[in-house]
């Protein structure tokens, strides 16, 4: 498996950002607390969805939204992960979670997989 491209659109303290990756190994540096682990865990996102105890800890910080793309190829194939989690609070003051996510054909954009996590596509 190799990754092509990330698309964060919002993600804990990131948004609007993109990142392409070349091929072979790709070294992501910057100053502490620039976003690091934050990539690594958006990358899990899109594979997994949020996490069970910390979802609100990844929901942007300017909006209600975990949103971005995965762009990558696998066994002759290329694939695009489309994933977003949305946070809404009720009129009890509790947070709900509403995630949807596809795996698209990167070549022809048709759905590849609606179903299955990705995780458990690829892994």
């Amino acid at each position: 498996m190799t990754f092509e491209s990330l698309y964060i659109k919002s993600f804990g303290k990131l948004s609007g950002k993109s990142i392409d990756l070349a091929q072979g190994i790709n070294i992501i540096e910057g100053a502490n607390e620039s976003g690091k682990s934050t990539i690594c865990a958006f990358i899990q996102f899109m594979f997994y969805g949020l996490p069970k105890q910390d979802k609100k800890h990844y929901i942007g910080w300017d909006t209600s939204l975990a949103a971005g793309s995965l762009t990558f190829s696998d066994n002759g194939g290329r694939y695009r992960i489309e994933r977003e989690a949305i946070c809404i609070t009720n009129a009890d003051g509790k947070d709900l979670f509403r995630e949807k996510c596809a795996v698209y054909d990167a070549e022809t954009n048709l759905v590849f997989s609606k179903t299955k996590s990705p995780g458990e596509l690829f892994f």
